[in-house]
């Protein structure tokens, strides 16, 4: 396993937490409201993306706690 620099993980919790919170993620300041619509757009796109499941050769798959569902 390689070494991650010293404050690597605080840094990715720190972003983390900033983007969750709708924030910028550098300097934590409130994103504008055009941006946070796109983020907020965005995270449902992801969503609706994670319930259909990922595409394969055969369509797309449903997942059901993380077990694939006919």
């Amino acid at each position: 396993m390689a070494m991650l620099p010293i404050g690597h993980i605080e840094r990715i919790e720190l972003y983390t937490k900033r983007y969750s919170e709708g924030r910028d993620i550098f300097t934590g300041n409130p994103l504008p409201s055009i941006e946070y619509e796109q983020r907020e757009e965005t995270e449902k796109r992801k969503a609706e993306t994670a319930k259909r499941g990922l595409p394969n050769k055969h369509g797309f798959n449903q997942y059901v706690n993380n077990e694939v569902s006919s």
